[in-house]
């Protein structure tokens, strides 16, 4: 027998000692409480069973922030290495002066150029990798969210489990909500 709250442990068959892991969680954070069987309190217990934190954007999007980057930097080296060129053709100082003046605007033109076109080319397929990234891993949260929604604690057993009837102790939490 089991309501919609609670559950029957699939570890010791009762009831009475089982509680939403949802219910933990929030009461744990405003109240101190301690329990007989663990002697843990609803603090430690609700930090212990804490819902998986949402996963951020952050380091699958730095390498997107860099091709962008490396991109403008090409951009800007090789504009003003394209325009000294330019600018030396145009006044035309004798063959040493342009020559003098390709030894060093050429190299820059070109290393800027291949920048611009290499980040450019390649941007794309590396935001489309990342973007697949960021699907994986908020798939892999929605997983572990939705496990843990589902979740009872059996303060008597000192674990967790679902309606599936899955049990694993409270020290095995984390690899209880990867496998869903």
């Amino acid at each position: 027998m089991s309501s919609d709250n609670t559950f029957v442990c699939p570890s010791c068959r009762q009831l009475d000692r089982v509680q939403k892991v949802s219910s933990i969680v929030s009461s744990g954070t405003a109240s101190i409480s301690t329990t007989s069987a663990s002697g843990t309190s609803t603090i430690e217990l609700a930090r212990k069973l804490a819902k998986p934190s949402e996963p951020s954007g952050g380091c699958y999007q730095c390498g997107q922030y860099l091709y962008v980057f490396y991109l403008i930097i090409g951009i800007i080296i090789f504009i003003p290495g394209a325009a000294l060129i330019i600018f030396s053709i145009i006044n035309y100082r004798g063959i040493l002066g342009l020559i003098g003046t390709s030894i060093i605007s050429l190299p820059l033109t070109l290393s800027g150029l291949f920048l611009t076109i290499y980040y450019w080319k390649n941007y794309s397929s590396h935001a489309q990798a990342v973007r697949v990234r960021l699907e994986e891993v908020m798939q892999e949260y929605n997983k572990r969210s939705a496990t843990w929604n589902a979740m009872f604690y059996c303060y008597r057993c000192d674990g967790v489990f679902t309606r599936s009837s899955r049990f694993a102790p409270i020290a095995n939490v984390a690899e209880f909500l990867s496998k869903g």
